[in-house]
């Protein structure tokens, strides 16, 4: 058996396994949806089979992906796959946001006080080693603060390490909750120019938005590909404590197409896990119509392979 099937099989027990345990209609119906999408891919006609006939009938609103379910083993393998996509000059998965932010940092190059920048869903933190490697490269002295806030703690040790690796001076904190006291504090004691708080906060709870931290505490907020993954009272939540909490807000993440299954398929049939992670999102993606009625003062930009950054300042 090779070592692809052997994963499908591994990943086909454990979805039985959260089968039995499952007590929600909605998560019951995610649960069979990637069974069947696991046991389709095991080979190639099984998965045209499924494109054709089976995906047109999904329930995309009903839809999880496999790391959806807090599955710890499946979700460092997904996170270690897409950091190395990431990575890739080509596609250039995050390459705008981080063209962006990186930006978004030098015209603030007279600022004395460190700049605060929250990741909510801060996942395994490319975008911020990416944006650190090239303030390197560009002698930056600006002092940045930046506050990854994830519920998963195995996504925060991979990020820890992500971090390390660019360099290995960068101050890292980990809490399990964070507050604007004590991000002060951090902030008047640390002797290093970048400086990440890992957390993990639920934003989602009313006591973040309203206790933690005053409005327009942070100087910037983003997102990077949650916003596809949530509900849609958690996506009017996440947009409302983000423009209450930041000065800027930034939203990264993708929009439906059809066209983009096929370099996701070449791209992942090796990895199932981090292929059902791409097909699954593109089909949980917004249509770009739907993104494009954002109003202003939002301002919206389309980049490659079907991605989108939205952006509103205060």
């Amino acid at each position: 058996m090779t070592h692809r099937l052997s994963v499908i099989f591994r990943v086909l027990k454990d979805l039985a396994e959260l089968e039995k345990k499952s007590v929600s209609a909605d998560t019951n119906y995610a649960i069979k949806e990637n069974q069947i999408f696991f046991e389709a891919i095991k080979t190639i006609p099984g998965y045209i089979y499924w494109l054709i006939f089976h995906m047109p009938s999904l329930q995309k609103e009903k839809l999880l992906e496999l790391t959806d379910f807090s599955l710890q083993h499946w979700d460092e393998e997904m996170h270690k796959k897409l950091i190395e996509i990431e990575r890739k000059k080509i596609p250039g998965l995050i390459d705008p946001l981080v063209r962006r932010l990186f930006q978004y940092i030098i015209q603030h190059k007279h600022t004395k006080s460190p700049i605060f920048i929250a990741d909510f869903g801060s996942g395994a933190m490319e975008v911020e080693r990416q944006v650190i490697t090239r303030l390197i490269q560009a002698k930056s002295t600006i002092p940045i603060i930046f506050i990854g806030i994830d519920n998963s703690s195995t996504v925060a040790q991979i990020a820890k390490k992500n971090l390390i690796s660019v360099d290995n001076t960068i101050e890292i904190h980990e809490r399990v909750t964070i507050d604007a006291t004590t991000l002060q504090t951090i902030c008047e004691n640390t002797k290093h120019k970048y400086c990440v708080v890992l957390c993990t906060n639920n934003i989602f709870n009313k006591f973040f938005l309203k206790n933690s931290f005053p409005n327009n505490f942070f100087d910037l907020v983003f997102s990077s590909f949650v916003k596809h993954h949530l509900d849609a009272s958690q996506k009017k939540e996440l947009v409302n404590t983000a423009l209450s909490l930041g000065k800027t807000v930034l939203e990264y993440d993708g929009y439906r197409s059809l066209l983009t299954m096929i370099p996701q398929t070449l791209v992942g049939w090796n990895n199932p896990v981090f292929f059902n992670a791409e097909i699954f999102s593109n089909l949980r993606f917004l249509h770009k119509r739907d993104i494009k009625r954002i109003q202003d003062p939002w301002k919206i930009s389309f980049h490659r392979a079907a991605h989108y950054l939205a952006e509103y300042t205060k």
